[in-house]
């Protein structure tokens, strides 16, 4: 065989194995255990700091109170069945130390997370006795439950009236206010009660306030109205108010407004636009958007910047816009640093993009020592279980998963045959023109001289 045959076959052979050549990428597989599924309605994670242990205590519609403890591989699981089929769970307090239960027929119960045992039961419709204000004995709805203990003593929101209960039902003070608004949430600090509301003003251009309260012995102490910079459809997720003890932290873009007691105490610039904030004793995070990266900066006491750090780098996720209005930061601390996600929310998600969820590990010093993300569900909360890649999320459906994201290599020999393939044709077509190109400059070196 002449050697341009042989090395026409070479040649070709080198092609054909190109269409071969394997692509090699990684593939995330998201997998969601819905077992647990119906407990979403209310949560509440506790870090147990004895024995680095996360509880996480769900409310199913029906009442009944779920508890899942995870460290690592390890799980426990255990449902505290409501004593009567009581209806919707229309009103939930959690707290690390109880968990109480009432419905819209005024039966209520508490009970305690830890060894997961029912502590009392409570029949509200009892208290038409002292509120009358209607003749239906058998329905008790419209309250708020404020706060409670262990030991039986809890807070109610009825009618602009703040009741200090006990178990039987018998009131030991009750204290009504002109609140504005409706409520929100409440933080039991020194006695007294800092109490959200949320205003609607319509006739402003559907603009929107938090009422801010703090009251005490039948007083308001202190109150702060503030404007939201959400709009309408975000009005739940809440973004602009961060509480901690007797501290109120508003934040809007950059800047960062400290209140202490119902009094301007700071006003903090941030790099970014501020997405969300946690203290930790002394300490302050805060984390903000700046370009296409995510950071977390660290104050002390006084606010002083102690550390910046890079959190992600919004490029690696083929980033190019990004909107934090339905973005939220959930952070927790373990034995050996901290846990961060950082993911999006579901409202308004006609003009805002989805971003992936984004999980970092850092350490005590706020080294970031492992990082990753997933596309996961719409979240409105993320919890961890102490073991990378996995977590437990609740969803905009109230559902509650335990979401697991395994990574495999994927080899496949089949991949980019969109692009191989016409590379292949190119050069098979390339390789007929040279052929042809060297028959005929060979042709002509081959045949003999014209005569004239």
């Amino acid at each position: 065989m002449k050697k341009h045959k042989i090395l026409s076959l070479i040649v070709i052979a080198i092609l054909v194995s190109m269409l071969f050549i394997p692509s090699i990428y990684t593939e995330k597989k998201v997998r969601y255990d819905e077992s647990c599924d119906e407990y979403g309605w209310f949560t509440h994670y506790t870090r147990i700091e004895d024995y680095n242990w996360g509880r996480l205590c769900g409310v199913s519609e029906r009442g009944d109170i779920y508890l899942l403890f995870v460290k690592h591989s390890e799980k426990y699981e255990k449902v505290i069945e409501s004593p009567s089929p009581i209806g919707f769970a229309r009103e939930v307090y959690i707290s690390d130390s109880v968990v109480y239960v009432g419905t819209w027929n005024g039966k209520m119960y508490y009970a305690d997370p830890m060894n997961g045992k029912i502590i009392w039961t409570i029949e509200l419709k009892r208290l038409h006795t002292y509120f009358n204000t209607t003749n239906n004995t058998d329905i008790f709805n419209g309250y708020d439950i404020l706060w409670g203990n262990r030991s039986g003593y809890f807070y109610l929101l009825f009618n602009h009236t703040i009741y200090h209960l006990y178990r039987d039902v018998k009131i030991l003070d009750k204290y009504s206010y002109n609140f504005t608004g409706y409520f929100i949430s409440s933080y039991y600090w020194n006695g007294g009660l800092i109490l959200k509301f949320g205003e609607y003003l319509w006739e402003k251009g559907k603009r929107y306030l938090y009422h801010i309260y703090y009251v005490k012995d039948g007083k308001i102490m202190w109150n702060l109205t503030l404007p939201a910079s959400i709009d309408l459809d975000l009005r739940y997720y809440e973004r602009d108010i961060y509480i901690y003890e007797d501290y109120v932290y508003y934040y809007r873009d950059s800047l960062i407004t400290v209140y202490k007691d119902g009094r301007r105490i700071k006003e903090l610039y941030t790099e970014g636009d501020v997405a969300g904030l946690k203290r930790f004793g002394d300490k302050l995070y805060v984390y903000t958007y700046l370009g296409m990266q995510n950071l977390l900066f660290l104050y002390n006491k006084d606010y002083k910047l102690l550390k910046r750090v890079e959190l992600f780098d919004m490029k690696s996720l083929g980033v190019n816009k990004y909107d934090v209005r339905n973005q939220r930061v959930s952070m927790y601390e373990n034995n050996s640093g901290y846990t961060v996600f950082l993911y999006t929310t579901p409202w308004d998600w006609d003009s805002t993009p989805y971003i992936p969820l984004r999980m970092i590990y850092l350490d005590k010093n706020l080294n970031v020592t492992w990082s990753n993300w997933a596309k996961v569900k719409w979240a409105f909360d993320v919890y961890p279980t102490f073991n990378k890649n996995e977590f437990i999320l609740l969803s905009e459906d109230a559902d509650l998963y335990l979401v697991n994201v395994k990574e495999r290599v994927i080899v496949d020999p089949y991949g980019w045959m969109d692009i191989k393939l016409p590379i292949f044709g190119l050069s098979l077509f390339m390789l007929w023109i040279l052929y042809v190109l060297w028959y005929i400059v060979n042709t002509k070196k081959l045949k003999p001289p014209e005569i004239w």
